[in-house]
């Protein structure tokens, strides 16, 4: 299958060849792929259950915060290291390389973005609002005008930051799939001939995402409905000092839910992967052509 992956592809045939062979060869992807799946099913909701409880103590400023936050960043690490054996495991199947180095690779690509994606989380809200503050005092702007601002500095912030992440998608696609490549190639030759086509990867990446997020909202709303009931719950005992109303095993079982649903949601991954990888072909290809 290797051979194949790289062919001069449309987005919509790339999207086709990967659903195609995921379809046809669910047997044997599934008999390969089913316990990286399940170990980051189960690490995924553990970060969901322990994430809730810390969120919690946040909200409720309670000083037991440590006590929550600390089994959050050990599940966030074992999802880290789940999410990077199953990449590696969907990897293995189109390229014919060992399971380690691949591992390895997706391991290091996983946390960088992690880091990348959390330093936004945190600092992008703070520089936006800065900013509307600073226009606000200078007098620049109405206090209005400078919360207006603020959203609108905020949006194209973000906007920017996934511009410059696009390219990436190909240059770390490049950096796990290709044994000899190194990281910081990523970041500069292999980073450039992402930008170059640019627009090529940005409507592969919104046609993917079109495509898998129908069957994740169509699993999403039944979760939905479980974290409401418990959110409302919860929210009743707490401000009004209700009675707990949901039976004993309500807890159990949405942590249940959870599992199968991540499990579920592991082979829509699946199919993202290997579009991702059909479109890095056809870039490739591309080039070769010329």
């Amino acid at each position: 299958m290797e051979n194949d992956i790289y062919k001069n592809r449309s987005i919509s045939a790339c999207i086709k060849t990967s659903f195609d062979v995921l379809t046809i060869n669910f047997a044997t992807i599934f008999k390969k792929t089913w316990l990286g799946s399940l170990a980051w099913a189960i690490c995924l909701t553990a970060l969901v259950f322990f994430f809730g409880k810390f969120a919690l103590t946040v909200t409720a400023n309670e000083p037991s915060v440590w006590t929550t936050a600390i089994p959050t960043l050990c599940a966030l690490l074992l999802s880290m290291t789940a999410s990077s054996y199953m990449t590696a495991n969907i990897v293995t199947l189109l390229f014919k390389h060992a399971l380690k180095p691949v591992f390895l690779r997706a391991f290091i690509t996983i946390i960088l973005l992690t880091v990348l994606s959390l330093a936004a989380l945190i600092l992008v809200p703070e520089v936006s609002k800065g900013l509307a503050q600073l226009l606000s005092t200078g007098k620049l702007l109405s206090p209005i005008q400078a919360v207006i601002a603020g959203f609108v500095l905020f949006g194209l912030i973000i906007l920017a930051i996934l511009a410059f992440m696009l390219p990436l998608g190909y240059s770390l696609t490049h950096y796990i799939c290709t044994p000899k490549a190194k990281l910081i190639q990523a970041f500069g030759k292999d980073y450039k001939v992402g930008l170059h086509h640019w627009g090529f990867l940005f409507i592969g990446q919104i046609l993917t995402i079109f495509c898998a997020i129908i069957p994740l909202t169509i699993l999403a709303l039944p979760l939905s409905i479980l974290f409401m009931a418990y959110g409302y719950n919860l929210w009743g005992m707490l401000t009004l000092a209700d009675p707990d109303g949901l039976p004993a095993y309500f807890v159990p079982m949405m942590i249940a839910f959870v599992g199968i649903i991540c499990f579920i949601a592991s082979y829509i991954f699946t199919f993202g992967v290997f579009t991702n990888i059909y479109v890095y072909g056809s870039v490739n290809q591309q080039i070769n052509s010329k």
